[in-house]
């Protein structure tokens, strides 16, 4: 009877190691465990337990930058190449899925008896959802603040520039939470705009402009010129609008077999009534011939100005 009694309690101890050991339904077929119906639900492997939430949490943020395009055009793109600006564009993209990661919770995880970790992101979608309903109402008024703004009040065209800037940002951003918002209720809010409007509205706005060039340095006041004529913006000599630069060199060192020129790029934009906006950039030319100074700084000038220019012109 005790051999008996002692064989049961050892079957038992082993199905009970069996069913503990035995790896959880979530991480094998996550829809089954978090029905797409109620959850967006990421899984994620790792080394130990905290690597492996992190990595769920990342995944689930994938699903996210999915659903973000990645056709966001900041102030510098309206004059440069896209390639440009792809770190930036990444980092943004990035960030927003992070952004809409705030109601994602760590619900489970799993360590293998001698292996990896597991664990299990979960973001219900009923209150993400009207997470995202209220952002997209609150940026809607925003938009529509900042395009009447720049239309009816603002007191110059730097205002209004700024204005139809920051509805561009906030337009972008409206237009990621109704992505975010179809992913988790499958219908999004209609928008009266879009990015891509207000984008064409700021380079109509610059069409509509001149600038006078000033520059003592007849490479910088060429380049000046080329630039703004990208933009789409006119040039008059008549204009009250002055577009002014400057390159400030320090003196040439010499250390390590190679020759270094640091200095600042200036660039000033006034409308003729006191306002004026300004912005200092510095520079750092390096060369191992003292020669090639001089043409790597002007190459420098001409692949930043068109960039300097728009920030100058955007100066909060």
């Amino acid at each position: 009877m005790k051999k008996l009694l002692s064989i049961l309690m050892v079957l038992s101890i082993v199905a009970c190691s069996s069913t503990q050991n035995q790896p959880p339904l979530w991480l094998s077929q996550p829809a089954k465990a978090y029905p797409d119906s109620q959850y967006l639900a990421a899984v994620g492997q790792g080394r130990d337990i905290e690597q492996a939430k992190q990595i769920a949490l990342a995944n689930l943020a994938r699903i996210f930058s999915v659903s973000i395009t990645e056709e966001q055009i900041d102030k510098s793109h309206f004059s440069t190449e896209q390639g440009k600006t792809n770190n930036e564009v990444t980092r943004f993209i990035s960030a927003k899925a992070n952004q809409q990661l705030k109601g994602a919770v760590i619900k489970e995880t799993y360590q293998e008896p001698q292996g990896q970790s597991y664990a299990v992101a979960v973001m219900e979608k009923l209150p993400a959802a009207k997470v995202f309903r209220e952002s997209i109402r609150q940026l809607d008024r925003k938009v529509s603040g900042n395009l009447s703004y720049a239309k009816n009040e603002a007191p110059n065209f730097f205002k209004a520039l700024k204005a139809l800037e920051q509805a561009h940002i906030a337009q972008q951003q409206r237009e990621n939470d109704n992505r975010s918002l179809v992913l988790v209720a499958k219908k999004g809010i209609m928008s009266q705009t879009t990015s891509a409007d207000i984008e064409n509205l700021i380079k109509t706005s610059l069409a509509t402009i001149s600038f006078k060039i000033s520059s003592d340095d007849s490479f910088l006041r060429k380049q000046l010129s080329a630039s703004a004529a990208t933009l789409g913006v006119k040039l008059s000599q008549t204009s009250p609008i002055v577009l002014q630069g400057k390159v400030e060199q320090q003196p040439v060192l010499s250390q390590g077999g190679w020759f270094w020129l640091r200095g600042n790029i200036h660039i000033s934009v006034s409308d003729g009534e006191n306002t004026t906006q300004q912005l200092l950039f510095p520079f750092k030319i390096s060369a191992q011939q003292e020669s090639m100074l001089t043409p790597r700084l002007e190459k420098h000038i001409a692949n930043n100005l068109e960039a300097y220019i728009i920030k100058t012109i955007f100066k909060e």
